[in-house]
């Protein structure tokens, strides 16, 4: 995890960013050929980059990176039920790799988000 947490007043802001791990990508498939020049050692700096600036701006924030396969929803509901997260970053391969916002909410989304807490 992390040693440094943004918070405001007594309140710890958390996060977790999901993305791709560059091993999955076909970077010449027509999703990912919109970026000329990416390659597995960018994508992977980009990732660990964004939450190393995330860190330094105090935020407590983990990482996740999931294939495209049958385990990514598991994957995903497995480390958003760990502990609680105040935001869930989602990278822009998975955004590009669902063009479709509705079936990309329906489909990933509402079957990894956990179901809220009973309250009283």
């Amino acid at each position: 995890m992390t040693t440094s947490a943004m918070t405001t007043g007594t309140v710890t802001i958390s996060a977790i960013q999901i993305g791709l791990p560059p091993d999955v990508i076909d970077f010449s498939s027509p999703e990912f050929a919109r970026f000329p020049g990416l390659t597995p050692q960018k994508l992977q700096a980009a990732h660990d980059g964004n939450i190393s600036l995330l860190r330094q701006a105090g935020f407590d924030v983990d990482g996740c990176q999931v294939d495209l396969g049958e385990t990514a929803i598991e994957v995903v509901r497995d480390a958003i039920t760990a502990r609680h997260y105040d935001a869930v970053l989602i990278g822009a391969g998975i955004r590009r790799w669902f063009p479709n916002p509705a079936a990309r909410h329906d489909a990933a989304a509402s079957r990894a988000a956990p179901a809220p807490a009973p309250t009283a």
